[in-house]
């Protein structure tokens, strides 16, 4: 269910989901993987993740308060055990909840805010008018989100983890750019949506 304060689902970010579902059947030896959805919003990839991925933590977060009246709500009807739901900044409630805080993430996923205040004025109204501004955009180059999500990836992800975005299609090279700077990430990738556009970015780090 959605309301007003979240974004409304779309196919990019299912097939966000079906990477990191991958993605996370594919790691060596992790019976109880955690799995941390910044931005959460609706609460869609991590109730999804949550399905999925039964054996998984599933720890989602998100800044606002509308938004997470309705992934609550969400997680409620949904009757997962296993996925938790915090309020506040990016990593920063879940770095309070977990014992171990460095290391101690196996995958992050986020569709982050990415639109810069340019495209924004530019979006159909129907965008405009019944989306919240909060979750689309992120400053002039739209990354205002994106730049300290990664700082805290590469602080926070076990060796061997890997971080997965949504991202604006003409922002893959300035974003590899970016997490180049952190020697933590040793793997970066930009993957293509159903369309054929620059729409994910990953990056894993070093064992």
């Amino acid at each position: 269910q959605v309301g007003p304060g979240v974004l409304i689902p779309r196919p990019e970010t299912e097939q966000l989901v079906e990477i990191v579902i991958d993605a996370a059947n594919k790691l060596p030896m992790r019976p109880a993987p955690v799995i941390c959805d910044v931005c959460t919003g609706s609460g869609a990839i991590a109730l999804s993740l949550g399905k999925a991925l039964p054996h998984a933590q599933i720890l989602a977060t998100d800044i606002s308060e509308e938004a997470l009246f309705w992934a609550n709500k969400n997680l409620s009807s949904s009757k997962l055990q296993n996925v938790s739901i915090f309020q506040g900044n990016l990593l920063d409630p879940i770095c309070q909840f977990l014992k171990n805080k460095q290391k101690s993430i196996d995958i992050i996923v986020s569709n982050p805010p990415y639109v810069t205040e340019n495209e924004y004025s530019d979006l159909e109204p129907v965008v405009k008018n019944h989306e919240p501004k909060l979750a689309l955009t992120a400053g002039d180059d739209g990354l205002d989100i994106i730049r300290p999500l990664v700082e805290q990836s590469a602080k926070y992800l076990k060796p061997g983890g890997a971080l997965f975005m949504e991202i604006g299609c003409a922002q893959g090279e300035n974003i590899l750019q970016l997490i180049s700077g952190f020697p933590q990430f040793v793997t970066l990738d930009v993957i293509k949506d159903f369309s054929g556009r620059d729409r994910f970015v990953s990056a894993t780090t070093a064992y």
